[in-house]
């Protein structure tokens, strides 16, 4: 089945994965504390466990949406692609597909 367009909702989906992965990127310092603690078998700061907790919580809800949006892709199709779109773009795409 392929949709005329994506739906609201993917929409909201792919943009709130891309944010939640952005907070993951900018916010992994805790969990990298913790981390480094385990490896070396000491206690982790008090101040570095809700930033790992945090980072746990929003990974776990990256794959719940990521899931969710995979299921919405397989059961509603995607639009088809543009004639107009510039061909550098739909090659950017592809990459970018292809590296995910």
């Amino acid at each position: 089945m392929q949709a005329a367009s994506y739906s609201k909702t993917q929409i909201w989906l792919h943009w709130g994965i891309a944010a939640l992965i952005l907070i993951q990127f900018l916010a992994h310092d805790g969990m990298e504390h913790v981390w480094r603690a385990f490896r070396r078998g000491q206690g982790a700061a008090a101040g570095d466990i809700p930033l790992a907790y945090m980072h746990v919580v929003l990974g776990l809800a990256v794959l719940v949406l990521a899931t969710w949006r995979l299921w919405l892709r397989a059961t509603r199709g995607v639009p088809p692609v543009s004639g107009m779109e510039h061909p550098a773009l739909r090659l950017l795409a592809k990459a970018a597909h292809l590296l995910i």
